[in-house]
C-alpha cells in the first residue's frame, strides 16, 4: 500500500473525526476570510463610488448663495483646451407621486446643458428638453414610478439676492414642475451623482439648465462648473480669474438718462466690500447707499399724550406684511411713512445735516434749520429686526425736477420695486398698512421709489451698513466713465475668492476619503475577533481529540517499526487534507456569508458594494490569503 492509498484510507475510515475538524476549520475560514473580503471590498467599492458618483469630473468651482455665467465653461475650454467643463445649476427640491402617496424630500435637482455627457459618459442627458426629466434609480424606487409616467417636483425658489439681505423676504417659496420621466438611471449613468463627500446615495432629478432657470426666473445662470482634467488646481484657479466678468459678480451697468451719468450696481442689492473697493478706485467715482426707512418725523411736534416712542425694539423677521410694526406712529401732520433715503455728495453735508424734497419738505411743513428725526430697521444676529432711529437738521429743499430727484438711485428689490401700488409691498419686514395714505400712493405713482431724503454718506455707512456692503451703486459723472479701464481693473483686482467662488479637486478629495479612511479590513475582524477565537480553539481541540481518538493507531505504527518522523508525516498530511478540504468549504461559505452582507450594505448605500466586480478584482487574492492562514493555524 502506497502512503497516498493509506492516507485515503485512513481519511475515509475517520471521516466522522476528520468531518468533525473540516467544520471548525470551516467556521474559521469563514469568519477570518469573510472579514478580509468585507473589509477589502468596501474599501474598494468606496474608491469606485468616487468615479460613480463624479463620473469624468475632476475639479469643481462652486458658489454659495450667488450665481454666475453659463458662457464661463465656453470661455474656459477656449482659453486653456486641456480643460472640459459643462456648467450646472444644482438647487434643492422635492417629489411627489402618486397623487401625493409617495413623497421625497431633499432631493437634488441638477439643471444640465446639453454637453454634460462629457462627465457623465453617456449621450442620453443630450436629449432633455422641455419638462422631461431623468430621475435616479433610488428615487424611483421611492416613488415607485417607471418610465413614461409623470411626476411633481417643487424646487426651492432661488434668488439672486441674499436672502438674509435687509429688505429682502425670508419666507421660503417654491416652483412647481409637472414633469414627465424620461428615463430611470442606474449609477453607472451617474444616478449617484454626488459632488459632496459622502456615500449616502442622493435622490437626483435631472432636467434642461435651460429650462430650470426659466423656472428660477433667470437669464443663463449656474453655481456649479465641472471641470474634467489633467490640470493641477493652481493653474484652473488661474483659468477661472482669467474668464472672470462684471456679470459674474452680479454689476449692472446702466447711463442715467435724467443726468447722464453712468451707474453701476448689482441684483445682489448691495456691492461687496471688496467690488465697492475695485470700483471706487476708479476716476469720479462717487459711492450711493439707499435706504428703506420707516417713518420721516418731524421732531418735537404730532405725539399726544401717551404716545411712546420707540428707541430700540425687537421684533420677528418673519412677520406678515400686514402685521403691525412698532415704529410707525400714525400722526399724518407731521411724520411721513416708508420712505427710501439715499446719499448725497455734492454739497457735503455734515452728519447730522439732512436735505428733502419739496413733496416732503411741504408735507412736513419744515424749512431749513427744523430738526428731523429718521427711523429703521437695523438688521440684528439672527435676522432680529432692531428699531434704531437717528436726528437731523434739514439743510436744504430741493425741487423735484432737481436730477437728486431719481428713482433709479433705489435698487431693486424683488416685491417693493415692482409694485403697482405701496399697499402691494412685500418688503420682508413688518409694514402697517394703515399708515399709509393716499398722498403716499400718489407719490408712489408719480415717482415710485424715488428718495424723499437724503443724508451724508458717512453718516450712512455709519447707521445703514451691514455684512452685505455699505453700498448700493457707484455713479461716474457724464464722461467721467471708461469701462476699458474698469475692466481692466476688474481683472487684475477681483480674484474667483472674492465672489465666492471655490475651485476644489473633487476627484482627488474622495479617492483620498476612501484611502485613507477606517481600516474595514480590521474593522470587521476586530468585531469577529472572539468569534475567530473560537473558532481557532474548536479547530485545534478538534484536531487534538482526533489525534487522542487514535492513539492505539500510533503505538501500532511504533510497534511495526515506523519511526517518529514517518508517523508525523502520516498525520500532518491527513491533517493538511482535512484542512485544506475544510478551508475550501470555508471559502464558499465566505463568499455566500458576505454576499448577504453586501446586500444589506446596498440598501443603505445604495449599490456601493458590487459584487460582480470585486470577484474578479479582490475576491481571488483574498480568497488565497485567508485559505493560506487558515491553513497555517489549523497546521500549527
Amino acid at each position: 500500500m502506497g502512503r497516498l492509498d493509506y492516507i485515503l484510507k485512513t481519511f475515509t475510515h475517520y471521516f466522522r473525526q476528520n468531518l468533525l475538524v473540516a467544520l471548525g476549520v470551516i467556521v474559521s475560514t469563514t469568519v477570518l476570510t469573510g472579514s478580509l473580503i468585507i473589509g477589502d471590498s468596501v474599501r474598494y467599492s468606496l474608491e469606485q463610488s468616487t468615479f460613480s458618483r463624479l463620473g469624468n469630473t475632476t475639479h469643481l468651482v462652486s458658489v454659495t448663495d450667488r450665481y454666475f455665467r453659463q458662457e464661463m465653461a465656453n470661455e474656459m475650454e477656449a482659453a486653456n483646451p486641456a480643460l472640459k467643463v459643462t456648467p450646472v445649476l444644482q438647487l434643492e427640491g422635492m417629489a411627489v407621486a402618486g397623487g401625493g402617496e409617495f413623497r421625497a424630500n431633499k432631493v437634488q435637482i441638477n439643471g444640465i446643458r446639453n454637453d454634460f455627457s462629457k462627465m457623465a459618459g453617456t449621450a442620453f442627458f443630450d436629449s432633455l428638453q422641455n419638462n422631461e426629466i431623468a430621475v435616479s434609480k433610488n428615487l424611483a424606487e421611492r416613488l415607485q414610478i417607471k418610465e413614461g409616467e409623470n411626476l411633481l417636483v417643487r424646487i426651492k425658489k432661488a434668488s439672486l439676492i441674499p436672502m438674509n439681505a435687509p429688505f429682502v423676504s425670508a419666507e421660503e417659496t417654491s416652483v412647481s414642475l409637472q414633469a414627465t420621466v424620461k428615463k430611470v438611471i442606474t449609477a453607472e449613468e451617474m444616478g449617484r451623482f454626488n459632488l459632496k463627500n459622502s456615500q449616502t446615495a442622493p435622490f437626483n432629478i435631472f432636467l434642461s439648465i435651460a429650462r430650470l432657470n426659466q423656472l428660477m426666473e433667470f437669464t443663463g445662470k449656474a453655481n456649479r462648473l465641472l471641470i474634467s482634467t489633467e490640470l493641477k488646481n493652481e493653474e484652473i484657479v488661474e483659468v477661472v480669474k482669467s474668464c472672470l466678468t462684471p456679470a459674474d459678480a452680479g454689476l449692472q451697468i446702466e447711463n442715467i438718462e435724467k443726468s447722464g451719468e453712468t451707474q453701476i450696481s448689482t441684483e445682489r442689492v448691495f456691492l461687496d466690500e471688496k467690488i465697492a473697493e475695485v470700483l471706487l478706485k476708479l476716476p469720479g467715482a462717487r459711492p450711493i447707499l439707499t435706504y428703506f426707512v420707516n417713518e420721516i418725523e418731524k421732531k418735537g411736534e404730532g405725539r399726544g399724550k401717551g404716545e411712546e416712542r420707540v428707541n430700540e425694539a425687537a421684533v420677528g423677521s418673519r412677520q406678515s406684511s400686514n402685521n403691525q410694526s412698532p415704529s410707525v406712529s400714525i400722526n399724518f401732520s407731521s411724520s411721513i411713512p416708508y420712505s427710501f433715503v439715499s446719499t448725497l455728495s455734492n454739497p457735503p453735508l455734515a452728519t447730522n445735516e439732512i436735505v428733502l424734497n419739496k413733496w416732503a419738505a411741504e408735507d412736513l411743513q419744515v424749512k431749513p434749520g427744523d430738526s428731523l428725526r429718521l427711523k429703521y430697521f437695523e438688521i440684528g444676529p439672527l435676522r432680529q429686526l432692531l428699531v434704531r432711529e437717528t436726528s437731523f437738521v434739514l439743510k436744504e429743499v430741493i425741487a423735484m425736477d432737481n436730477p437728486l430727484s431719481d428713482p433709479t438711485l433705489v435698487p431693486h428689490l424683488p416685491g417693493l420695486s415692482d409694485a403697482g401700488h405701496c399697499r402691494e409691498w412685500e418688503a420682508g419686514v413688518p409694514i402697517n398698512l394703515d399708515a399709509i395714505r393716499d398722498k403716499d400712493e400718489k407719490y408712489w405713482n408719480d415717482y415710485k421709489g424715488t428718495p424723499k431724503a437724503f443724508i451724508s454718506k458717512q453718516k450712512a455707512d455709519e447707521i445703514w451698513g451691514n455684512r452685505f456692503g455699505s453700498n448700493t451703486a457707484v455713479r461716474f459723472a457724464k464722461g467721467a466713465f471708461d469701462n476699458n479701464l474698469f475692466l481692466k481693473t476688474f481683472k487684475s483686482e477681483i480674484n474667483p475668492g472674492d465672489l465666492g467662488m471655490m475651485v476644489s479637486p473633487v476627484r482627488e478629495q474622495g479617492l483620498y476619503a476612501a484611502r485613507n479612511g477606517t481600516d474595514f479590513s480590521g474593522l470587521f475582524i476586530g468585531l469577529s475577533f472572539f468569534l475567530l477565537v473560537a473558532g481557532i480553539i474548536l479547530t485545534s481541540l478538534l484536531f487534538r481529540l482526533n489525534l487522542e481518538n487514535r492513539a492505539q493507531q500510533i503505538k501500532l505504527f511504533s510497534a511495526l517499526g515506523f519511526g517518529e518522523k514517518r508517523v508525523r508525516g502520516f498525520y500532518l498530511t491527513e491533517g493538511f487534507v482535512v484542512a485544506l478540504t475544510g478551508g475550501l468549504m470555508g471559502l464558499v461559505v465566505s463568499v455566500i456569508y458576505t454576499s448577504l452582507v453586501f446586500r444589506i450594505l446596498n440598501t443603505l448605500w445604495f449599490e456601493i458594494v458590487r459584487t460582480d466586480v470585486l470577484l474578479i478584482k479582490i475576491y481571488p487574492v483574498t480568497l488565497i490569503l485567508g485559505l493560506f492562514i487558515s491553513l497555517l493555524v489549523s497546521m500549527l
